[in-house]
């Protein structure tokens, strides 16, 4: 039985996400996990298990397995691939429903004792996101980055301390396409409120109607309520979205509040229709700038996760290209030493260098031969060279 402790690195591949599901806070997905170590000397034949594990996965359709060895840099590494497609477990960060930005993790974790492994984030490859196999594009917005973090052991955990080699956290991130409920939840909100303004064309000596009217659009508000509670998850705080629709049912109440007050003055008509003129224009100034201030806390308090994960796809767009050009620069630079072209060779004629060569076709940087990056300069100076 191995004693000492190996080192695994750990990177998170999302290949395909097929659904979200808010209500049930899970999503489902294709995923490929690969993890990379130093395999022993004995281990030409046979595999190191690091058993893995999903911490946060419910259900399992399809999973594959595979092995395989690599030399690079002079030193050999085995690889285990595993490849799967199941629903995972995710908890919903609703504060900012419906323009919310939700993490997709992937926790990966080992059976073995943190005295056999320890589970690193891989350092040579980035984790990568298939975007053009987002099947949930109609609701959600997928960004291109993809993060991976270890969470160590928590100290104040009950499980003991070096029990578990942590955790390697892979996650992706979506933002909702919040216009469905801005049209069929918050307009027909905005449309009850409005209405609620015309029950004050009813005369003021029959305000039984009044408040009847007022209590049927307090029921529309309410089944309105209760259709956008039944896709959330049961949480213990309120949305965005919760606070806007539960601020309207409470100004019908208030409504219905003051049509009872309004009733007194049904003696006097006159002195009922000055009420009404006053009493509509103050919440008709009320609505407008509690909608003009909440509509301006809303957007900036929900734009900053936004930015913030656009700022992310930028970074990480500009560090895989800088890892391509670093690996192409690299490619070239091996060609170039295992492949040298005899000393004083000349691209067009095969004749030793003359001053004019120099000056059209400088040397390179291995022993004065043309490395293959100067190629493209060597054929748009053709032309020149035949001329000559």
């Amino acid at each position: 039985m191995e004693t000492f402790e190996r080192f695994v690195w750990i990177r998170v591949n999302f290949l395909c996400i097929s659904a979200i599901d808010t209500k049930n806070q899970k999503f489902s997905a294709e995923v490929l996990i690969e993890a990379r170590w130093r395999p022993a000397k004995d281990e030409d034949t046979t595999y190191f298990d690091p058993k893995l594990m999903i911490s946060n996965m419910e259900n399992v359709r399809r999973e594959k397995f595979w092995h395989r060895f690599e030399t690079s840099d002079q030193n050999k590494w085995a690889y285990l691939c595993w490849r799967l497609t199941g629903d995972f477990y995710e908890n919903m960060e609703l504060e900012n429903f419906p323009r919310d930005v939700q993490d997709l993790s992937i926790s990966v974790s080992s059976e073995r004792h943190a005295d056999e492994i320890e589970l690193l984030v891989e350092d040579k490859k980035l984790p990568t996101v298939d975007v053009n196999n987002f099947r949930a594009n109609q609701e959600w917005r997928l960004f291109t980055h993809v993060e991976a973090e270890k969470l160590p052991e928590t100290p104040n955990s009950d499980v003991e301390l070096g029990s578990t080699a942590g955790f390697i956290v892979g996650k992706c991130r979506v933002s909702r396409r919040s216009q469905y409920f801005f049209l069929n939840n918050v307009l027909v909100m905005f449309c009850l409120l409005i209405l609620s303004l015309t029950i004050f064309a009813f005369d003021p000596r029959f305000n039984m109607s009044r408040i009847g009217a007022s209590i049927n659009l307090l029921l529309v508000g309410v089944a309105f309520k209760l259709s956008v509670s039944a896709n959330l998850p049961l949480i213990s705080y309120l949305t965005y979205l919760d606070v806007y629709m539960l601020g309207v049912i409470l100004y019908l109440c208030l409504n219905i509040i003051l049509f009872a007050f309004l009733s007194l003055l049904k003696d006097a008509y006159e002195t009922a229709r000055t009420a009404d003129k006053i009493a509509v224009s103050v919440l008709l100034t009320a609505i407008t700038v509690t909608h003009i201030c909440y509509g301006f806390i809303f957007m900036k308090r929900t734009n900053i996760p936004i930015l913030e994960m656009n700022a992310k796809d930028v970074n990480y767009s500009q560090l895989l290209q800088s890892l391509r050009q670093r690996k192409e620069s690299h490619v070239v630079k091996v060609v170039a030493k295992q492949i040298p072209p005899p000393r004083n060779w000349h691209v067009t004629s095969g004749y030793p260098r003359s001053s004019l060569d120099n000056r059209l076709f400088p040397r390179g940087e291995e022993n004065g031969y043309l490395l293959p990056l100067q190629m493209n300069d060597i054929r748009r100076q053709g032309n020149l060279l035949q001329s000559l």
